[in-house]
């Protein structure tokens, strides 16, 4: 994007055809990338390039605004024409040098790489003629179907219009398909780069589900195989520590199933790549396990609470997925073992800890309990259940095969005592859930899937398990009973609209979008929304607009313009109008001296 700037700006400088735009296809590989639909000059000279340059900051030309009704009405004048004109250049592969639908010189050059069509170079605005009242009287009659025109202002802005000659046209043209050309040639390569990372990438993926499952489970040993996976990923030193990263849940994801799948893999694309190989911590997804990142942590003791390293690494990998992804994502910090055989209990631990806290990043701050009778953990759990502390209910229950462990004996020979004692305690804790009010039917469903997992499991891990995923459904129908939708559609909202500020390119933020991606109708969103909320959606999008407007301005490189663009306004004087209203202070004042705001 830097070049193209510099590339536009140098056309500004040098040639009499000053505006050029690149226009990417619907579809195409650009808007996969996350490119704007539209860059060019206008954008290169907000960049702090411009300053340098000394570029001639009125790149369009009067008439087109009027003709256009300054950017309002262009679809239906100025739109048309490039619409026609890039159909054109797709059917024929060749540029078109065109008179547009109000009179004046276009030139439009068409981007292909590797037979397929990227976008649409676009450079124009001016007459091959000089001006003259006949000529004035014809583009009259050419926009005479845009009745909001003033004929007044059009004949005034018609006179002033830049004149080139046709060979200036023609040179203009040679230059944009040779900038073309190299674009086509840039973006190939960069496909066959794509191709190899993304085969590496999944290379990269098995190798680490691999060496998850060998620390989890001990299936590797402490043989060549586990140390052949650590030196293949770029480990000097076995993991030490757990950190397992709860992301949303598809129970409390308010869109379709689609857009959960994609916000979901989006998010694990975003763990995986905050670690490359070589570094100290490696991240992969289970399926049974949840998505675990396995770092060394060098802190030598923890104090009750975990390191500044591993709480730095939780921290990244929350503000990374959420500045990235609509999607809410916390971080459980399991123990520091002494070596590589403690993960699994430090994987435990970090699972605990993310029951029994709602904090962002939560943390085992005490051993788990003594082992107690299961009528007696029941009676805690319906005790929690009732008062509505999830989370402890939660903990309590997920705390059972850490103890059991401890308690019970790992030893193969007490598999039987382990299933006894977990069916036990499933049992009595769905009769409470059943009491406090979930279905019969869903209690009994839930119980025999857990019995017939737990009595066919040959392994303690597997009764445990089993056990693990049980509880958690017990808690979760509880939940769901006493669960407000009404505040969960509004603290999804407040997610969406901080995701899509802080995005590179801003999303719509209307109430009519929001609601449609939470599923609901935008009547009943407004409702809920000043009820939970205690103010009206529009209202809370401007503060946050201007919030996040704050910290644009104390860029040195943005200037207001660029700010009020980037936070979603349309004009910069409402912009500034909004941003003195609630931030008591002009935006070019808060630029200079935020602290007197």
């Amino acid at each position: 994007m830097d070049f193209f700037r510099l590339f536009f700006l140098l056309m500004n400088k040098s040639c009499p055809m000053k505006q050029v735009d690149v226009v990417w296809a619907q579809g195409g590989p650009a808007g996969e990338l996350g490119f704007r639909s539209i860059v060019g000059t206008v954008d290169a000279l907000n960049s702090p390039y411009s300053r340098f340059l000394r570029c001639d900051a009125d790149v369009g030309t009067q008439f087109c605004k009027v003709v256009n009704d300054y950017g309002r009405r262009e679809a239906d004048s100025c739109a048309v024409s490039d619409r026609e004109a890039e159909n054109r250049c797709r059917q024929t592969r060749k540029t078109q040098i065109y008179r547009c639908h109000a009179g004046l010189t276009e030139i439009a050059v068409p981007i292909i790489a590797a037979e397929e069509y990227i976008g649409t170079l676009f450079c124009g605005q001016v007459l091959c003629d000089p001006p003259s009242a006949e000529g004035l009287v014809q583009i009259q009659k050419d926009v005479a179907r845009l009745g909001y025109i003033d004929q007044q202002q059009l004949a005034e802005a018609y006179w002033k219009i830049p004149v080139v000659s046709e060979e200036e046209v023609e040179n203009t043209a040679r230059i944009l398909e040779a900038f073309a050309a190299f674009l086509a040639t840039s973006w190939m390569r960069l496909a066959e780069v794509v191709r190899e990372q993304h085969h590496e990438m999944r290379e990269l993926q098995l190798l680490r589900k691999e060496f998850a499952h060998a620390l989890l489970e001990g299936s590797a040993g402490d043989g060549p195989v586990l140390s052949d996976l650590r030196k293949r990923l770029g480990l000097r030193e076995m993991p030490n520590r757990v950190l397992v990263v709860r992301l949303e849940s598809e129970s409390e994801w308010f869109g379709s199933r689609s857009s959960f799948d994609v916000a979901f893999t989006a998010a694990l694309q975003v763990i995986e790549e905050l670690f490359d190989l070589g570094t100290a911590a490696v991240p992969a997804y289970l399926r049974k396990k949840g998505v675990c990142v396995f770092l060394h942590d060098r802190s030598l003791r923890e104090n009750g609470h975990p390191s500044a390293y591993a709480y730095s690494v939780a921290r990244q990998i929350i503000d990374s997925v959420s500045r990235r992804c609509d999607m809410a994502v916390r971080v459980g910090i399991g123990g520091l073992k002494a070596d590589w055989q403690g993960l699994a209990e430090s994987h435990q631990e970090a699972c605990i800890a993310l029951t029994e806290s709602t904090e962002a990043i939560a943390a085992l701050h005490h051993a788990p309990a003594e082992f107690v009778d299961a009528s007696s953990l029941v009676e805690q759990v319906r005790t929690h259940l009732e008062e509505r502390r999830f989370g402890q209910a939660r903990a309590l229950l997920q705390s059972l095969p850490l103890t059991a462990h401890r308690s019970l004996g790992e030893h193969r020979a007490n598999l039987v005592r382990h299933r006894q004692f977990f069916l036990a305690v499933l049992n009595l804790a769905c009769l409470t859930a059943r009491d406090l009010g979930v279905e019969r039917p869903t209690i009994e469903e839930m119980l025999n899937g857990a019995t017939r997992r737990i009595l066919e499991g040959a392994a303690i891990a597997t009764v445990h398990e089993a056990y693990s995923q049980a509880a958690d459904m017990i808690v979760n129908e509880v939940r769901n009973l006493y669960s407000s939708r009404q505040k969960k559609i509004v603290e999804r909202a407040c997610r969406i609209v901080d995701q899509r500020l802080s995005a590179p390119l801003p999303g719509k933020l209307s109430q009519r979008d929001i609601a449609r991606s939470l599923g609901v109708s935008p009547s009943h969103f407004s409702r809920v929304f000043k009820a939970e909320a205690g103010i009206t959606f529009e209202r809370y999008v401007m503060v946050r607009r201007v919030e996040f407007a704050k910290r644009l301005l104390l860029d040195p490189l943005n200037n207001v313009s660029q700010v009020a663009e980037r936070c979603g306004f349309s004009e910069p004087a409402y912009f500034a109008r909004v941003f003195h209203k609630l931030a008591g202070c002009p935006p070019s004042r808060y630029m200079r001296d935020p602290m007197q705001c």
